[in-house]
């Protein structure tokens, strides 16, 4: 199988992060807006983005790459971060030296699914707010480098007509994603459960924009945790367990029947425990069936529409990849997780070789490619073979 290759590099990150340089919104903004925007702070503490009388600290852990593990601190500043955390040029100099060929992004301020905007109480400067940074993901962060940065882009909650409009018109000027949370009703917003169907205008929009919804866990804006004061240690660990309850949730939900070519991806979301849930979900959609759900929501066991609408990444999970031909070589994705803290730059491609080992070249080269290519229609140009370089 051939596929696309610079300098050796060849796999597709659908799970990267960039951090927002301190004038993305300064510059952006139109002019009405620009003295109530965010602004960066750049403060002994750390830095900060203020918006509406609120301080967000930026995650010193969140500009991982790099850095020693012992000083992966809160406390960081720009000059601490490697430039290609928010200099696309420099991300893609990143890029080449970790074998990545292309890469999609989620925010950082903003959160992962733009919760940040959608909670602000001006709703008018919340849409500018969001329209401003996906311009800089379409025109600045993609925009410098086409073929190599792909945008992903954010969505208006809160008025599903603005949100298909700025769906249309980020697709429009070269958006291939959307960021969207695991669970809207978390933040406050009708659930995708919703008896008046509140979101699917959007769904029915990114069906037939294709553009697929990747859900990084987390991006509800909240992570599973057993006790408000448990050790961040387990925070962390728990991660993944947030995009086990989306994917039982979007999977039995009849969304998917409903529209049948949309497509989700859960983003850093891990793989080994693909089988067992596809296994409980349907036998849970079998064995209680009387009383618990409406097969004509649902008629099709929740493994159907996992094979047909939902996609993984891997990033190092060694058990899941030796899951992959059970769990669908078609349905995992790559994923290099840069700067963030589980980013094993600039050794991925080495790390993900040594997952994949296992597979045919053909399989290697769906999973860290032509999957990503297919499914965000990035149209990578043909080039030399997996491996070369």
């Amino acid at each position: 199988m051939m596929t696309s290759s610079i300098n050796g590099a060849y796999i597709v990150s659908v799970d990267d992060h960039l951090i927002e340089p301190p004038s993305l919104w300064e510059s952006r903004l139109p002019a009405k807006f620009r003295s109530r925007g965010p602004r960066a702070l750049d403060t002994a503490e750390g830095i900060f983005w203020e918006l509406e009388g609120e301080r967000f600290q930026l995650s010193g852990v969140g500009a991982s790459a790099g850095r020693a593990l012992d000083d992966r601190k809160e406390l960081v500043h720009w000059d601490e971060m490697r430039p290609g955390c928010y200099d696309p040029l420099e991300r893609v100099k990143d890029m080449d030296i970790d074998g990545i060929l292309a890469s999609l992004c989620f925010p950082s301020f903003p959160g992962f699914g733009g919760t940040v905007f959608n909670r602000l109480q001006d709703r008018e400067l919340a849409l500018a707010c969001i329209q401003a940074y996906n311009d800089f993901q379409l025109e600045e962060w993609a925009g410098s480098a086409p073929g190599r940065l792909f945008a992903m882009v954010l969505l208006p909650y809160w008025d599903t007509k603005l949100a298909v409009e700025e769906l249309h018109r980020s697709a429009a000027k070269g958006a291939v994603a959307i960021a969207f949370s695991e669970n809207p009703y978390a933040q406050g917003f009708p659930s995708i459960h919703d008896k008046d169907r509140y979101w699917d205008p959007v769904f029915a929009a990114a069906q037939e924009a294709g553009l697929p919804l990747c859900m990084h866990f987390g991006s509800s804006s909240r992570v599973v945790t057993p006790a408000p004061d448990a050790p961040r240690i387990i925070q962390a660990t728990a991660a993944p367990l947030n995009s086990q309850f989306a994917f039982i949730d979007w999977i039995m939900s009849g969304v998917f029947e409903r529209f049948p070519r949309l497509q989700i991806v859960f983003s850093e979301s891990y793989i080994g425990w693909i089988p067992f849930l596809l296994e409980h979900c349907d036998r849970h959609w079998a064995n209680h069936f009387s009383w618990a759900i409406d097969h004509r929501m649902l008629p099709h066991p929740p493994s159907e529409y996992f094979r047909q609408n939902i996609s993984v990444c891997l990033v190092y999970d060694h058990f899941g990849a030796r899951m992959i031909e059970e769990i669908g070589v078609d349905k995992v994705l790559a994923e290099s997780d840069y700067p963030h803290p589980d980013s094993q730059w600039p050794n991925t491609r080495k790390v993900l070789e040594e997952c994949l080992g296992h597979l045919a070249e053909e399989d290697r080269t769906r999973v860290l490619q032509t999957n990503a290519d297919r499914l965000f229609n990035l149209h990578l140009s043909e080039g030399t073979s997996v491996g070369a370089g």
